[in-house]
């Protein structure tokens, strides 16, 4: 992710993973902690029959950085 905020550019690689067999995709992008600066809920799953809703937010992010992996909820099918 790459974001110029307040004059200052940001690059923050946000999910990596060894298979290109399964996307990320975007649920949600929004400023949840009213900081101005857009949060996400990525699916983060690495697998088929699963899912990995993982919550993003700027305000808990460490110095130099856009956003924080604050929680994620994993969820396997059957």
């Amino acid at each position: 992710m790459e974001a110029q905020i307040k004059g200052r550019l940001f690059r923050q690689l946000l999910v990596s993973k060894a298979s290109a067999d399964y996307e990320s995709t975007i649920h949600f992008a929004g400023d949840m902690d009213d900081d101005g600066i857009p949060d996400l809920i990525i699916d983060t799953a690495n697998h088929e029959n699963v899912e990995a809703p993982t919550l993003y937010l700027s305000r808990q992010a460490d110095q130099g950085q856009l956003l924080k992996v604050i929680g994620m909820h994993v969820i396997v099918g059957c």
